[in-house]
């Protein structure tokens, strides 16, 4: 517990923000490494940045999967970021925006007690994947808002699932154990 949520407030990761950066070539060694991650921290915000040519995820959130725990991630804003020419290395499994496990947000804006945002964001060529929007399991408690998604320029590519069939990638993604969370003007 005390590393998704410590008791002693001063461990927190927390007030980190990431503006009007260019990131790009990535992952050319690690081909999982984000150009973003970002585990269990809170007031973060990720705006105007320009990420392209990324192995996998160029903004990969939250950890834990399916698991129910009180952790500190919340206040999370991703927004007007334009991302691009990613994950055409073959990794599975990701996305634009990828996000997962649980949080301490809440959908209420007006409540207080930590909304997470994903608003704004422009998101075209992916490679192979899951989708440019992805919520995996157990992913709550996020706004997904007025983000675009262009997959024209995306290739066709093979089910991993099922390894035979082509597909084009998705634009949005929900895991199954995923709770509450809104979706409007995408």
């Amino acid at each position: 517990e005390e590393i998704y949520n410590p008791s002693d407030p001063l461990m927190v990761v927390k007030n980190c923000d990431v503006y009007n950066c260019y990131m790009h070539d990535m992952g050319t060694e690690y081909q999982s490494a984000s150009a973003i991650a970002v585990g269990y921290a809170a007031y973060v915000n990720l705006e105007n940045n320009e990420i392209f040519n990324v192995s996998y995820s160029p903004i990969h959130i939250g950890l834990g999967w399916t698991a129910e725990i009180n952790n500190v991630l919340r206040h999370t804003t991703v927004r007007d970021n334009f991302i691009h020419d990613f994950n055409h290395g073959g990794v599975w499994d990701s996305g634009g925006i990828y996000v997962n496990g649980t949080t301490s947000g809440n959908l209420d804006p007006y409540a207080g007690i930590g909304t997470n945002l994903i608003s704004g964001n422009y998101i075209r060529n992916m490679g192979v994947g899951t989708a440019a929007l992805y919520n995996d399991s157990g992913a709550d408690n996020w706004i997904w808002e007025y983000n675009v998604v262009d997959l024209s320029e995306s290739p066709l590519w093979y089910n991993n699932k099922v390894g035979t069939a082509l597909n084009r990638a998705q634009w949005l993604t929900i895991g199954a154990e995923n709770g509450p969370m809104l979706l409007r003007n995408n």
